[in-house]
């Protein structure tokens, strides 16, 4: 006999396959490392790597340097607070989405713009509080 469930139930088997595939099939993590100088070529490395190696050009790039040039550049760029909180932890500099928030309901930040009802970030601003934050607790 034929449930009316059993369609549903297979569609549903099937995606859970996939997710499990993908799941299992996924590649190490990499973090962005920024465009090689000299080909321009978009560059990645596992987060506790010493260094990025542009392969078409075989030349390594200190990390340490990289995240720090990444930061930089970034400084102007305005993003939404998940976003902002994961791009600059993935670069060193820690902080939450909900720390991004609780500045800007505090008045420590604001926004500039939306994307819909999402709120707009400098992540400059969010740099220099972070900064901020360590100096108070070091001193």
């Amino acid at each position: 006999m034929h449930r009316q469930e059993a369609e549903q139930a297979y569609d549903e088997l099937i995606h859970a396959c996939v997710t499990i595939r993908n799941a299992v099939d996924a590649g190490a993590e990499q973090r962005y490392a920024g465009p090689c100088d000299v080909c321009g070529r978009d560059m990645y490395a596992a987060p506790a790597a010493a260094f990025a190696l542009c392969a078409p050009c075989n030349l390594e790039y200190p990390m340490e340097a990289r995240r720090a040039w990444l930061l930089q550049a970034s400084e102007d760029r305005l993003v939404p607070a998940s976003e902002l909180a994961r791009a600059v932890t993935g670069l060193g500099a820690a902080v939450t989405a909900e720390t991004v928030r609780k500045w800007a309901s505090r008045g420590r930040i604001v926004a500039h713009g939306h994307i819909g009802a999402r709120p707009l970030y400098r992540v400059g601003d969010v740099l220099d509080l972070i900064g901020e934050d360590a100096r108070r607790r070091a001193g």
